[in-house]
Parts: C-alpha cells; structure tokens; sequence
C-alpha cells in the first residue's frame, strides 16, 4: 500500500455514450481510451450558460499566472486542503469540472489496478480547471480531486479520486453553490457499487493504450499484441 500522493491514469472506453449519460448539447466521437495520462486532453465538464457543457482539457493544472506551461506538474489536489492552498483555492471556488471518465488506475508500487463502478457506467471525477492565456492560444487544463480511499481500494493506496454522485453534478459545476454544500460531495465513493481488479503492468507505458488494460491481468500469461498507440501530435484524440 503506497502513503504519497497516488499515480492516477483514467479510461474513457464508451466515448459515444457521453452525451446520453451527462446531457450534453454536442455529441462526442473518437477511439475508446485505455490509458489516458498527463499531458493529454480529454474531455471534461464545466458550467456554462446555466448548464454543464463539454470541453476539452488538458491533464495537468496549469494556473492562470503561470508562464511556464508545466502541464505535469499539478495533477492532484487534496479535498481536504484544496482550499487552502493558494494555487488551487481559486480555481475550487470558481472553476470547477467533472472529468468524464468510465474506470481509472491506482498503483502498488509497480503493479497497478483498475477501479469501476460495478454498473460500467459512466461516471465524472471532481476536478477543479484554469483558463491560462499565456500561450498562443488559451489553454484549459485541470487537476483531479482526491479523498481518502475506502476499504475498495485501501490496500493499494490511501488516497482515492473523488467520484461525484449523478444527482450532485450540476450542485458542484455551479460557481454559486455554496462551498460548505460541495465539501460534503468530496468523499470515496461506496465501496459496494465499485469493483476494482488487478491489470497488466503494461499500461505504465504512456503511448500504450490497449482493451486487454482493463481486463483481469494473472501476471503469468503473455498478453495478446493489440495495442493501440496513441496518436501523437494531436490536439485532442476526440472531436
């Protein structure tokens, strides 16, 4: 069981279902996702116009005042101090997201595990975005939300994504709800409803991206060659 701050990839293996499952107004196309990692956009919710809207962003907190451009640095924010760190407090307050996800990864040591929810279904991890102008062109980005895991997944590391409840999306992308109403949303999600298996050691490869990722890995059988590689030099790997 690892005590630092947790390694978290995450998968969006149903693209064509995003705009059933959340409401959106454009639907999203593009190949399923295995490994989506630091560094590359994917997309995310936001509250625009009184309603959750889909966007693109990039994995990887950058701060509006930020000129540096380090896209990998802050990936990970803590709920339970997000609102006192000064890099994070604003963008939790104004600028929150949901990151459309269907499983993500956690990491004991060099073994990892994909974590689901039981039903498969979508779901949006609570994340917090910037708008950061100094580049050529704005560039959104955002970090991920942790809380401490529950007993699903305790024993890999004792820090979780924070999954928000269906009920509670458009409560925590409305910059107006108040701040004591979205702390309460900011917990492990049930253990009940998640399951959580043991997978090929392959994934820690950034550029792989394969189906056999999210598929019980024994560790003494050779995988099938399907990967997918990422596609490299591209924006965003949905439309």
């Amino acid at each position: 069981m690892q005590q630092t701050l947790p390694k978290i990839r995450y998968t969006l293996t149903q693209p064509d279902l995003v705009h059933r499952r959340f409401g959106t107004s454009i639907p999203l196309s593009g190949a399923p996702q295995y490994n989506l990692h630091p560094g590359m956009y994917t997309p995310i919710l936001l509250w625009h116009e009184g309603r959750a809207a889909l966007t693109q962003g990039v994995f990887g907190f950058v701060p509006p005042w930020d000129t540096n451009m380090e896209v990998n640095s802050l990936l990970i924010a803590r709920s339970e101090t997000v609102l006192e760190k000064g890099t994070f407090r604003d963008a939790f307050a104004n600028t929150r997201c949901l990151v459309v996800a269907d499983g993500f990864y956690l990491w004991d040591g060099k073994q990892p595990y994909y974590v689901r929810l039981k039903s498969r279904q979508l779901f949006g991890i609570a994340g917090i975005f910037a708008v950061n102008y100094h580049h050529r062109s704005p560039l959104v980005s955002f970090a991920l939300l942790t809380a401490e895991a529950n007993p699903a997944t305790w024993h890999i590391h004792r820090r979780t994504c924070v999954i928000i409840e269906p009920e509670d999306e458009a409560a925590y992308l409305n910059p107006e709800s108040p701040l004591e109403d979205i702390i309460l949303m900011l917990e492990a999600y049930p253990e009940d409803r998640m399951e959580v298996i043991k997978v090929s050691p392959r994934l820690t490869r950034a550029t792989n991206n394969s189906p056999s990722f999210v598929q019980h890995y024994e560790g003494d059988a050779e995988e099938p060659n399907n990967d997918i590689q990422h596609i490299t030099g591209q924006r965003s790997l949905f439309e």
